[in-house]
């Protein structure tokens, strides 16, 4: 893997791509390991790589990507920005009847929604888990039965 993928670093011998690799290498006691060093590349360049190459797999600290980067270039980039939104709303609700961590049987999903709308759905949200509801579950069963509506009139 290493040979197809090597650690890139800057000029200053900063990882920007492998960072996992190149920990799973020190971890294994290895001496040597292949690098590529972009000593050309600006610091425009270097961001860039470094979003590209984790949009598959990277973890993102959305509160820095939305202070420090320019939301535009990562939209460019392959980036979806606006999951930061979604993020920011969940983090919003933890203190407001939110699922903070999740039961074993339970999965999360995040749904999209245009910013003229998020204080009022906050509200809704909050509501409804004040009435001890299962909110997932209520949107669910609302789609589904839209779902056969449409599905009926076809």
């Amino acid at each position: 893997m290493l040979r197809v993928r090597p650690i890139v670093v800057n000029g200053d011998m900063e990882t920007l791509g492998g960072n996992m690799r190149l920990k799973a290498c020190l971890e294994a006691g290895l001496k040597e390991v292949p690098v590529v060093v972009v000593e050309e590349w600006d610091e425009q360049r270097q961001k860039e790589f470094v979003i590209k190459d984790n949009l598959g797999y990277g973890e993102w600290d959305w509160d820095l990507l939305a202070n420090e980067w320019d939301t535009e270039k990562l939209e460019e980039w392959g980036m979806d920005v606006w999951k930061g939104q979604e993020m920011m709303m969940e983090d919003e609700m933890e203190g407001e009847g939110g699922s903070g961590d999740l039961d074993d049987d339970k999965k999360r999903i995040y749904i999209e929604i245009s910013q003229q709308f998020f204080e009022e759905m906050l509200d809704v949200l909050r509501y409804w888990r004040e009435q001890d509801k299962e909110v997932g579950l209520m949107v669910f069963n609302y789609l589904r039965e839209r779902k056969l509506e449409n599905e009926k009139k076809s």
